[in-house]
């Protein structure tokens, strides 16, 4: 099963941004998740619609691999050079997991991005993607 989001922003990283943050409710409770832990992450991809796929596949396997929840995230730099790998830097605060305290609205075994398209109209990203 999987679940499709979509989302838009008025820049690239706010788009990434708010595609992490509409993410966390379909994991978890927002309000269950503490902000006591700092992780950086750095994703690359060769195009806009991979570095998103890559981007919620990494947060996803943040919290599958690591244990580790997110709260919020601030996208610090995003690269689009031409000729170079897209490229995006953030923080994540949340907490580790636990399952007595963290009860998951979706089993967090094999979660990934597996589908993600990017389009741009006058001064709106949009984006679509699934869950699965």
């Amino acid at each position: 099963m999987s679940t499709k989001f979509e989302i838009a922003g008025r820049a690239l990283p706010e788009l990434f941004q708010n595609a992490a943050q509409r993410l966390l409710p379909a994991l978890i409770d927002p309000e269950d998740v503490g902000e006591t832990h700092r992780e950086r992450l750095v994703v690359e991809a060769e195009d806009l619609s991979s570095l998103l796929k890559e981007w919620l596949t990494a947060l996803l396997n943040l919290a599958q691999d690591q244990r580790i929840l997110f709260h919020r995230v601030q996208i610090e730099r995003l690269d689009t050079t031409p000729g170079k790998p897209y490229r995006i830097l953030a923080s994540v605060v949340g907490e580790l997991f636990d399952p007595l305290r963290h009860p998951l609205k979706l089993p967090m075994v094999g979660l990934k991005c597996d589908q993600a398209a990017l389009s741009q109209t006058q001064d709106v990203w949009n984006a679509e993607y699934r869950i699965g």
